[in-house]
C-alpha cells in the first residue's frame, strides 16, 4: 500500500481507495487511513528530540517551555512528557491506550481537539491531567489560570464506564466494615466510596464518610472496607398514613475515577499539604475567596 505524503498540518483520517487490477475498486468510504504523529517521535518534532519540558515545579516554577500542536496536526500521546507551561492544541492530541500523565500550566484547547477516549471507544486506562499554579500567577484572558480551557473546541473525556452510585439495603452501623447495597457494582479493591450522611450535614461538620473498599462479593452487593465507619448510616423503611412507602437510604457513590483532571497542590507555597476525607488526596493551602 503507498500512500502520498500529508505535511504535518494535513493530518488525520483519510479515506482509502483499493484498486485491484481486473478485479475493480473497494466501495467508497469503507476503507481509511490515518495520518497521525507519535509524542515520542523525532519526526513529529522535525528531527529533534521531543520538548524537554520544565522540571518539578517547587524547583523550575520560572520555566515558560511550551508546546504548539497547530491546526491540521495530529499527535498520539504516546508517553507521559514532562511538565509544560502551556500547551497550546488547535490541532488534535488523541491519549494513547495506556496509563498516561499530562502536566503543565495552562491548556489551551484552541479551534482543536483534546482526545481522551470516547464515548463509543471509552479510555479503560489511567489518564491523569494535573495543572499547576500560584494566585498570583498571570492569568489567560477570560479563562484564568491554572486551567484546562477550551476555545470552539471538542473536549472528549470518557472514562471506564461503571456504576456511579447506589444505596445501602442495610443500615450501617459504627464500626462494621462490612456495606450491604441495594443494587450490584462493578467497583475495584482500593476504590474510594462515600457514605453520605442521614443523621447531621452542616458547613463545620458533616457525618458523610470517605472508606477504601477492601473486598468485592462475586454478587457486587457486599462491600468490604478499609476503614471503621465512625457515624451510622441509615437504610429503612417504613408505611406512612395511607400506606405511602417512606425510605431512608444513605447513599454510597463512587469517587475514585480512572480519568482524573486535578490540581497540583503547590508543594512552593504549601510545604505540608492539607488531607482530604479520604486521607490521600492533597489539598492546595490556598483559601480562595476567604
Amino acid at each position: 500500500c503507498t500512500t502520498s505524503r500529508s505535511g504535518v498540518k494535513f493530518g488525520g483520517m483519510k479515506p482509502v481507495v483499493v484498486t485491484v487490477p481486473g478485479l475493480g475498486v473497494s466501495p467508497p468510504a469503507t476503507q481509511s487511513f490515518w495520518y497521525i504523529d507519535t509524542w515520542s517521535a523525532r519526526t513529529t518534532w522535525g528531527g529533534n528530540a521531543p520538548p524537554t519540558g520544565c522540571g518539578p515545579f517547587a524547583l523550575d516554577v520560572d520555566c515558560k517551555d511550551s508546546v504548539v500542536i497547530p491546526a491540521g496536526q495530529v499527535i498520539l500521546l504516546d508517553v507521559s512528557p514532562p511538565r509544560l507551561f502551556l500547551l497550546l492544541i488547535e490541532g488534535t492530541l488523541i491519549f494513547d491506550r495506556t496509563d498516561l500523565e499530562l502536566k503543565a500550566s495552562f491548556i489551551l484547547v484552541r479551534g482543536g481537539k483534546l482526545e481522551v477516549g470516547t464515548e463509543s471507544q471509552p479510555f479503560v486506562n489511567k489518564a491523569e491531567i494535573t495543572l499547576f499554579g500560584q494566585p498570583t500567577d498571570r492569568e489567560l484572558p477570560t479563562f484564568g489560570s491554572k486551567v484546562l480551557a477550551c476555545y470552539k473546541c471538542t473536549l472528549d473525556l470518557h472514562g471506564k464506564p461503571s456504576v456511579s452510585w447506589t444505596r445501602l439495603s442495610e443500615t450501617l452501623h459504627v464500626g462494621n466494615r462490612t456495606l450491604v447495597l441495594e443494587a450490584p457494582v462493578d467497583w475495584t479493591v482500593g476504590a474510594k466510596i462515600v457514605v453520605a450522611t442521614t443523621d447531621f450535614d452542616s458547613m463545620a461538620d458533616q457525618h458523610s464518610e470517605v472508606l477504601t473498599i477492601a473486598a468485592v462479593s462475586p454478587s457486587g452487593r457486599v462491600l468490604t472496607v478499609v476503614e471503621p465507619p465512625k457515624y451510622m448510616h441509615v437504610s429503612e423503611w417504613t408505611l406512612a398514613p395511607g400506606g405511602k412507602v417512606l425510605e431512608i437510604r444513605a447513599e454510597v457513590g463512587l469517587m475514585s475515577r480512572n480519568v482524573v483532571v486535578q490540581g497540583d497542590h503547590d508543594p512552593l507555597m504549601c510545604p505540608m499539604p492539607q488531607l482530604a476525607a479520604d486521607g490521600v488526596t492533597k489539598l492546595s493551602c490556598h483559601q480562595f475567596g476567604s
